[in-house]
């Protein structure tokens, strides 16, 4: 018997990998260590406040897509 994994779940596989690697920063405290500095200054906002500011943007972003994705498929419901 092969795996029958349908469109949606493989959909969905792919974008919790992405939000993952997004997120892996800011939930692994080696990586937040290290970034948690505030110089450079990127804009007027420090590095962390930059990174945070960063990470929230992709999460968003990749919702929007996942949404779009689904909407357009037919597999919200």
């Amino acid at each position: 018997m092969g795996s029958n994994t349908s469109r949606k779940t493989k959909t969905r596989a792919w974008f919790a990998v992405y939000f993952v690697v997004v997120l892996s920063p800011l939930l692994f405290p080696p990586f937040l260590k290290s970034l948690n500095r505030v110089e450079p200054f990127i804009g007027p906002f420090p590095f962390i406040i930059f990174v945070m500011l960063l990470v929230s943007m992709l999460v968003s972003a990749g919702l929007f897509v996942l949404y779009k994705i689904e909407e357009k498929r037919g597999d919200l419901l």
